[in-house]
């Protein structure tokens, strides 16, 4: 695993925190892009949705990044 990688993933995991509007105001991945990268780095569906509701998204909003 490298550096860049851990940097990548904190991101998105970061990115997933926020809201839409906050993401898009950061810049860098949309919730999308990290759900996309933290599934393909070993993240479970299950882990990536509770982070999600523990952060308040909606299930639209949940639904619409998978």
């Amino acid at each position: 695993m490298q550096v860049s990688d851990l940097h990548q993933r904190n991101i998105a995991l970061s990115t997933l925190k926020m809201s839409k509007i906050g993401a898009s105001i950061a810049g860098g991945m949309n919730h999308k892009e990290a759900v996309k990268f933290l599934i393909e780095y070993g993240i479970k569906k299950e882990m990536i949705i509770k982070l999600l509701k523990n952060n308040n998204h909606t299930d639209k909003e949940i639904e619409e990044m998978f």
